[in-house]
């Protein structure tokens, strides 16, 4: 009696998921635009035999995202959590590059300054990239997408080295999953936000990369 109880409860639970899985997916046509905007600051002091060296700062970058064609992308799940075969959108053109900045170092030589420089910084547009594929996760109704395999880094006006900078990682988008999964003509995935990271890695250097990340995510149904 016992087991056939356990059975029938199991099969009560199991019969959503069944129902779930045979359900065929919902077929998608989708296309990603996004902005990406880097602004850094930085203050360097450092030692020179008997010279204090101070170096203030900034540089920034922006970044274009467009799909060069739609991705198809199958859609399945339920309106608590989407399944996404492929999970990533293919064909992402990347444009911009440096938008300029400059520098301004000053010496203290024995307790006397010296006369500021300057250093003025030009834009400089990034070479062109081949597409690159995107890859995202789904999560209730959000969809994230996935940090490069090598960290993007930059430069700053005046400064040696490799600087952080920012993706669309750090932007989670809001999607109504209920609508992805029921087959709506055209649903909208949308992102927007910032964040602020620390220099880090030369104890010389205090400073900042504040990105600010905006992008869409568009599914057209197909048929």
């Amino acid at each position: 009696m016992r087991s056939a109880f356990l059975a029938l409860v199991a099969s009560l639970l199991l019969a959503p998921l069944a129902a779930q899985a045979a359900q065929p997916p919902v077929r998608y046509a989708v296309t990603l635009r996004g902005t990406l905007e880097d602004t850094i600051t930085y203050v360097q002091t450092r030692n020179e035999e008997e010279c204090i060296v101070r170096r203030e700062g900034n540089d920034g970058r922006e970044l274009t995202f467009r799909s060069v064609r739609p991705t198809r992308i199958e859609v399945r799940g339920s309106s608590s959590r989407a399944v996404y075969r492929p999970s990533r959108v293919a064909a992402v053109r990347l444009a911009g590059g440096k938008t300029g900045g400059s520098s301004t170092e000053t010496r203290r030589c024995r307790g006397a300054p010296s006369k500021p420089i300057t250093v003025v910084c030009k834009p400089k547009k990034a070479p062109a990239r081949a597409p690159r594929r995107l890859g995202f996760r789904g999560e209730a109704d959000a969809i994230i997408f996935r940090p490069p395999a090598r960290p993007e880094t930059g430069a700053a006006c005046g400064l040696d080295g490799p600087v952080p900078v920012g993706w669309l990682s750090l932007a989670p988008g809001r999607v109504d999953n209920g609508a992805l999964v029921a087959g709506r003509s055209k649903v909208i995935a949308r992102a927007s936000g910032t964040r602020e990271e620390a220099l880090t890695g030369d104890p010389t250097v205090e400073g900042k990369v504040r990105s600010a990340i905006r992008w869409t995510l568009t599914f057209r149904r197909i048929g």
